[in-house]
């Protein structure tokens, strides 16, 4: 019982590390991540040459919103990871 709970311990303290600061920093570039992926989406939605203009202009509203998204997420990625490590990647 008393290895386990030792081993336990040891996982646990190496796992600290992804709290605060460094938790915030992944967190954010996996949002951004799917973010990304929802960029595609649209992108994709937009290279099928769909015929009708109302869903062209929403798609590729769509994708600029992404876009947009994606930058304000790696600006404060930058700022997460600066928190974190003391760098800018």
């Amino acid at each position: 019982m008393f290895g386990l709970t030792a081993t336990l311990s040891r996982l646990i303290n190496t796992l600290r590390p992804f709290r605060g600061p460094v938790r915030r920093a992944l967190a954010l570039e996996a949002m951004r991540s799917l973010v990304l992926a929802k960029k595609a989406m649209w992108e994709l939605g937009l290279a099928l040459h769909i015929e009708d203009d109302d869903i062209r202009r929403q798609l590729n509203a769509y994708d600029l919103q992404a876009d947009r998204q994606a930058d304000q997420l790696k600006a404060l990625q930058r700022v997460a990871v600066r928190e974190a490590f003391g760098t800018d990647e």
